[in-house]
């Protein structure tokens, strides 16, 4: 988790025009330079995390409570892009709701339970999931926007098809 807040953080910093666009379709009245700001927060945020896990979970936690929070909002005003990954379009999606609200419950625990440093072994686990989370919020918010595309063509999407498959026929 904390080197998805690092990936996405760096992503703000390079491109934080996506952060505040975003940030202003629900009702934050935030610019490049705040993006940025939040981009370094996240980048620092993270990297505590991967070099001091267990105290800095708590932050992290706290950072993915608000994501999902934000998300929902995105979601609720329909905003193209959650600003997330910069210029990756990322369109908020109950995708990023679930995501995010898993992994503060994952940080909380791992705050509670877990090793103070991570070891050895678990880096490659690390590296796959972040790999695996960035693909979720940015690769399953796209497929669950298309989705939603096609249910709300329902019958009229059904009905297309028919038709297609009888003049296959």
């Amino acid at each position: 988790m904390a080197l998805v807040v690092v990936t996405a953080g760096a992503a703000k910093v390079a491109s934080p025009q996506a952060f505040g666009s975003a940030a202003g379709s629900v009702g934050l009245p935030l610019g490049s330079t705040a993006g940025r700001f939040v981009g370094v927060a996240e980048v620092a945020a993270g990297t505590l995390a991967v070099l001091w896990w267990r105290p800095a979970f708590a932050v992290l936690a706290v950072l993915y409570a608000a994501f999902a929070v934000t998300a929902w909002r995105a979601l609720r005003a329909g905003a193209p892009s959650c600003g997330c990954f910069g210029a990756v379009e990322s369109p908020p999606s109950w995708v990023h709701v679930v995501v995010d609200l898993a992994g503060a419950a994952v940080l909380t625990a791992g705050w509670v339970t877990g090793p103070a440093v991570p070891p050895a072994a678990a880096w490659p686990v690390v590296a796959l999931g972040a790999v695996l989370v960035i693909a979720m919020l940015t690769v399953g918010a796209e497929v669950a926007r298309g989705v939603r595309r096609v249910a709300a063509h329902g019958p009229t999407f059904q009905a297309h098809a028919r038709a297609d498959r009888v003049a296959r026929s």
